[in-house]
């Protein structure tokens, strides 16, 4: 109950007084992901906690608007590993379920995570390859399921874009044939749907690896 207080309090779109920031600082943060990536917890029998953590850490780093001075991808450059935190994060993801939304109008806190960790090398390498492979999947399905001027598509694709730039993607080539054939169909497409379309063709010229 309390954690959910504070993470409703945390998640408010206002922005907070600057001395509540400097509370939550970088050892708060790493505290946090500390116990978000703990396996024994016997205090814990009902293995609510991760989840708990996991809420904190996503409504904290809803405050944090510029990349380059988000403490809490900050801290996570600092971790050789946050396993636990990729794999509720792509699950969450594949759900499409914001864990955050606590008012009307709430951002997704899972999308801007997702947005924020794969907008680093530094923090993208924490997703192992594998899940790598299983986001590029759903994304390869969201980007198909949503119709054209569907913002969340364009959303889909900046994301792979992210993915394609600041993962691995080079070692493996992951369903490279399904994704060039997907973005050509929506730089071909005929549509009013301009950003998407330009923003596929983006990718194609940026990506030489998805046509070679």
């Amino acid at each position: 109950m309390q954690c959910n207080v504070f993470c409703a309090v945390l998640s408010y779109p206002n922005v907070m007084p600057r001395s509540h920031y400097d509370q939550l600082d970088d050892r708060f943060i790493t505290h946090l992901l500390t116990e978000l990536e703990a396996t024994d917890t016997p205090h814990d029998p009902e293995g609510q906690l991760p989840n708990n953590f996991l809420k904190c850490v996503l409504s904290l780093n809803l405050h944090y608007k510029d990349l380059n001075h988000n403490k809490v991808c900050s801290v996570l450059k600092s971790r050789t590993h946050a396993s636990a935190l990729t794999e509720m994060l792509l699950v969450a993801f594949n759900r499409t379920d914001n864990l955050t939304a606590y008012f009307p109008g709430n951002h997704d806190s899972v999308s801007k995570m997702m947005t924020d960790m794969l907008g680093s090398p530094d923090t993208a390498e924490l997703f192992f390859t594998n899940d790598v492979k299983v986001l590029i999947e759903v994304l390869h399905r969201n980007v198909i399921d949503r119709a054209e001027g569907d913002t969340d598509r364009l959303y889909y694709l900046r994301l792979l874009d992210l993915v394609l730039s600041n993962t691995e993607y080079q070692d493996h080539h992951h369903m490279k044939g399904d994704i060039l054939e997907l973005l050509k169909q929506v730089k071909e497409e005929e549509s009013t749907d301009k950003e998407s379309q330009s923003f596929a063709s983006r990718i194609i010229k940026k990506h030489k690896c998805l046509s070679t």
